[in-house]
């Protein structure tokens, strides 16, 4: 069950009322990455937020995700740059478990080598694989590792 609570002001009324419907697995649909929101969402029983910030392919493979099993809660990975620093690149935006799944693509590893390296699951592999995919703009594994490794990056337009 996908939750969208866009014409509610009060999330925590949604949470709860959701939690009281039948559903093996909920998500949330959140306007943006939010830790608390994601934490809040978590308590109350949900498998992960899909925020609408996130490139469709990225939410599918979240909604993928979740129906499999697993959780995606993408904000829990990220890393906070400095105050008053930016990230300056496309790698340097990846979450510190991305830039591990891209040195992993980097060694030519396959996506179950990578999750027994790493003690994830393939499905949260293949996540990351796809949010590195959208990084650099890439159509494949290869095409992402090349362009990262060498700053070389081309905008996808839709």
């Amino acid at each position: 069950m996908i939750v969208d609570p866009i014409s509610s002001p009060d999330l925590a009324d949604i949470l709860i009322e959701s939690a009281g419907v039948a559903a093996d697995r909920r998500l949330l649909m959140v306007p943006e990455r939010d830790l608390a929101v994601a934490r809040r969402a978590r308590a109350h029983g949900f498998a992960g937020i899909l925020p609408r910030t996130d490139e469709a392919p990225l939410m599918m493979a979240a909604i993928r995700l979740v129906l499999a099993g697993g959780e995606y809660f993408p904000c829990f990975e990220e890393v906070e740059p400095p105050l008053g620093a930016a990230a300056s690149g496309p790698v340097e935006r990846l979450s510190k478990r991305q830039r591990e799944v891209l040195e992993e693509m980097r060694l030519g590893r396959t996506n179950k080598e990578i999750a027994k390296t790493l003690g994830i699951s393939i499905a949260t592999v293949k996540l990351h694989v796809q949010a590195v995919l959208g990084a650099a703009g890439a159509r494949n594994r290869t095409e992402a590792v090349t362009r990262l490794s060498q700053g070389v990056l081309v905008r996808v337009e839709d």
